[in-house]
C-alpha cells in the first residue's frame, strides 16, 4: 500500500553526506541545501545527486548546479529524467552540440516548465530535432533547429495530443499533390499555424480541405478550398457564437 507519508529525514541525510565528501563542503550551507532539496520527499536525494554528479561533470557554475539540482530533487522522476535525457542530447557533440547553459535552459524547459507530460514533449522534440535537421526536409542550422524545436514542442503544452504527428502530417500534406501542392516555405509556415490553435486542428484542416475541393463535396477551387479548411480548423480550439459566423 503506498504511503502518503514524506520522509524527508531520510533524503536530508543521504544529501548531506553527499555534500560532506564534496571540497567545497561548508556545514551551514550545506544544511541549508539538504533542507531545500529534501521538500521532494522520495526520490528527491538521489535527484539532487544525480544533477550534482552531471552538472559538476560538464563544469557548470556550482550555484547554477546547485540551484537546478534542488528544482529537480523538487520535482517527479518524470520530469527529472526528461531533463537529463534533453540535458544529454542538447550537450551531446554528434547531436546538438550546444553549450552547457544553453542545454541546462532547454533542459529545463521542457521539463520542470513545460505544462503537461515531458514525457510527450521530449518525444515531440526528439522528432522534431530530426525533422529539421534531415536536409530532405528542412536541413536547418543547429541553433535555429533547435529553436524551432523547442517553440513547435511548447504548442503541445497542457493538452494530450502530440504535436509532431499532426504537424508533419498537415505539413506534408500542403505540399503534395493530393493536397493544395503548396512551397515548403508556405506548408511550415501553415502547419505551424495549425498546430498552435490544437495539433487536432490539422487533421481538421485536412479533412475540410478534402472535402471543399471534391466535387461530390462543395467543389471549391484551391484558393477557396485553403481559406474554408483555415476557417473550419481554427474553429477546433474555440467554440464561434452564431452570431459571429461568416
Amino acid at each position: 500500500m503506498a504511503s502518503d507519508y514524506c520522509e524527508t529525514a531520510k533524503e536530508f541525510i543521504v544529501i548531506n553526506e553527499f555534500l560532506k565528501k564534496q571540497d567545497f563542503y561548508e556545514s551551514n550551507w550545506a544544511k541549508s541545501t539538504s533542507k531545500k532539496a529534501s521538500l521532494g520527499c522520495k526520490g528527491s536525494a538521489a535527484r539532487f545527486i544525480k544533477s550534482m554528479k552531471v552538472m559538476m561533470k560538464v563544469g557548470l557554475y556550482m550555484e547554477d548546479a546547485i540551484s537546478i539540482s534542488i528544482s529537480l530533487a523538487n520535482t517527479t522522476d518524470e520530469k527529472a529524467e526528461t531533463f537529463f535525457q534533453v540535458f544529454q542530447k542538447s550537450y551531446l557533440k554528434n547531436y546538438l552540440d550546444l553549450d552547457t547553459q544553453s542545454s541546462v535552459q532547454l533542459a529545463t524547459e521542457l521539463s520542470l516548465r513545460y505544462a503537461g507530460s515531458s514525457k510527450k514533449a521530449k518525444k515531440d522534440f526528439d522528432q522534431f530535432v530530426e525533422f529539421c535537421l534531415d536536409k530532405e526536409s528542412l536541413g536547418l542550422s543547429i541553433p535555429t533547429c533547435a529553436d524551432f524545436s523547442l517553440r513547435m514542442t511548447n504548442y503541445g503544452e497542457n493538452k494530450e495530443a502530440a504535436v509532431y504527428p499532426s504537424f508533419v502530417r498537415v505539413f506534408r500534406f500542403l505540399k503534395s499533390k493530393d493536397g493544395p501542392e503548396q512551397s515548403t516555405s508556405f506548408a511550415l509556415q501553415f502547419a505551424e499555424e495549425l498546430v498552435k490553435i490544437h495539433p487536432l486542428a490539422a487533421d481538421d484542416y485536412i479533412a475540410a480541405y478534402k472535402y471543399a475541393v471534391k466535387q461530390e463535396g462543395l467543389g471549391l477551387d484551391k484558393e477557396s478550398a485553403l481559406q474554408l479548411a483555415k476557417t473550419l480548423s481554427q474553429r477546433t480550439k474555440q467554440r464561434i457564437p452564431a452570431n459571429q459566423e461568416n
